[in-house]
C-alpha cells in the first residue's frame, strides 16, 4: 500500500481523536485496525492491470471482549468508512460492496483475528474455495468421495456431515454471491450419500432437479446458485466412468 507505517499510524491516531470514548480500550482497537490494513495488503489480487482489493471481512473476536465492543457505539460503521477511505485512496478496486462481519468465538487463541475475502458477483466461471474447517475425520466408511468443480478443483468429502455455502464457518465455503450462507449439507453415512437443501434462497439442484433431500449417485451434477461441480467416487474416478459428465459453462 502506499501507507509507510507512520502514515498508518496517523490514520489509527486520527481514528481515535473522532472516538475518544475508545481510549480505555485503545490497544485493542490499534490491533484490530493494524490487523485489518494487513488484510488488505495481503489479499490484494492483480487482475488485469488492476489491483482488487478484498471487501468482505470477518472480524473473529474471542467472546471475553463481546462486553467491551459493544460499549463503543457506531465504531463498526466508522471502522468500515476507514477501510473504504484507505482503498480509494491506494487506487484499490473493489469487486463488491465493502462488508465488515463480526464472529464471536469461545476461548479462541487470539483475542482477534480478521479473514478478507473477495466477492465473486458474477461467478459462474470463477469458483473460489476456501477450506477454513476441516471435516470430521474418516470414521471407517469403505465409501470414498469427492466433489469435482468445472476448473478442476477437487474437495475430498469424509464420512459424515460437510456443509456448504457462503459463510467461512461452513466445511466448504464458496465465496459466491448466489449462494446462501448455509446453503446445503453432504452426509455420507453407511456407505449412501444424501445431499439436503438448508431452505437456500436460490435452490439445490441434482441433474437439474430442484431437490430437498436426494441421495447422490457417482456422476451426479450439483448445482449451487451459479456453481456446477460433479459428485464422483474414488472408483469411478480412477475408471473414467462414462456416468461422469463434463459441465459446459455458458
Amino acid at each position: 500500500m502506499r501507507y509507510t507505517l507512520v502514515n498508518i499510524e496517523k490514520k489509527i491516531s486520527d481514528f481515535f481523536e473522532d472516538h475518544i470514548q475508545l481510549s480505555n480500550r485503545k490497544s485493542v482497537i490499534t490491533d484490530l485496525i493494524t490487523l485489518l490494513f494487513t488484510a488488505i495488503d495481503e489479499g490484494i489480487l492483480d487482475i488485469n492491470e488492476k489491483r482488487i482489493a478484498p471487501n468482505i471481512f470477518t472480524i473473529i473476536i474471542d467472546e471475553q471482549l463481546k462486553a467491551d465492543f459493544s460499549a463503543f457505539g457506531n465504531w463498526l460503521k466508522d471502522l468500515q468508512g476507514l477501510l473504504e477511505e484507505v482503498i480509494s485512496e491506494n487506487d484499490f478496486v473493489r469487486q463488491g460492496p465493502l462488508t465488515i462481519q463480526i464472529k464471536w468465538v469461545e476461548n479462541q487463541l487470539k483475542p482477534i483475528s480478521v479473514v478478507a475475502n473477495h466477492t465473486n458477483a458474477v461467478s459462474g466461471h470463477t469458483i473460489q474455495l476456501n477450506r477454513k474447517v476441516e471435516v470430521s475425520d474418516n470414521m471407517g466408511t469403505d465409501l470414498k468421495a469427492m466433489l469435482l468443480f468445472t476448473d478442476g478443483e477437487k474437495y475430498q468429502l469424509n464420512e459424515g456431515l460437510t456443509t456448504i455455502g457462503r459463510g467461512i464457518e461452513n466445511h466448504l465455503t464458496i465465496d459466491n454471491l448466489l449462494l446462501s450462507r448455509h446453503h446445503a449439507r453432504i452426509t455420507i453415512q453407511n456407505n449412501q450419500t444424501i445431499i439436503t437443501d438448508l431452505n437456500s434462497i436460490n435452490g439445490t439442484f441434482v441433474n437439474g432437479n430442484k431437490i430437498e433431500k436426494h441421495i447422490l449417485l457417482s456422476g451426479d451434477v450439483l448445482t449451487l446458485g451459479d456453481i456446477s461441480m460433479i459428485y464422483i467416487t474414488d472408483d469411478e474416478s480412477e475408471n473414467n466412468s462414462p456416468t461422469t459428465r463434463k459441465i459446459e459453462l455458458e
